[in-house]
């Protein structure tokens, strides 16, 4: 570190979607398989508090979630993902979708404003379950 060595008998790596950029940092060269996939989500303008309770979560139309912040605006996404990449500049197609489906899930969101997108990362492994175990190049320290 800037600080010095720091030597310990065992180190975890949970940095979720920066789990492999930190072991190229430390020189790990074994490929781990976990890889950041882009999310997005907005929030509208306010509404008449209590107007959405609880969460909305709908499978039909595109595994939209959406609910009700406490100071009113509507805040969600859309199962829309793009990846893997560390990109995290917001879509116009996101905006489509999230806006498509959540008029769909209620109407009456048709006329709210969306005042902010922005995105982050799920980690993603190729079968979505936790990558959990040693690292083989480190099992003799």
């Amino acid at each position: 570190t800037n600080r010095g060595v720091i030597k310990t008998g065992i180190v975890v790596n949970a940095t979720n979607a920066w789990a492999k950029l930190i072991n190229a940092m430390a020189g790990i060269k074994t490929p781990i398989p976990i890889e950041p996939y882009k999310h997005q989500a907005v929030i509208t303008q306010p509404i008449r508090k209590g107007a959405i309770k609880p969460m909305v979560i709908s499978f039909k139309y595109g595994h939209a979630y959406l609910t009700q912040t406490s100071h009113g605006g509507v805040v969600g996404g859309v199962g829309y993902e793009l990846g893997p990449t560390y990109d995290l500049n917001p879509t116009y197609e996101f905006m489509r979708e999230v806006s498509y489906y959540f008029t769909r899930i209620i109407p009456a969101l048709r006329e709210l404003l969306i005042l902010r997108t922005w995105a982050g990362y799920y980690a993603k492994t190729p079968d979505s379950n936790p990558a959990i175990g040693k690292i083989g190049e480190l099992n003799d320290y």
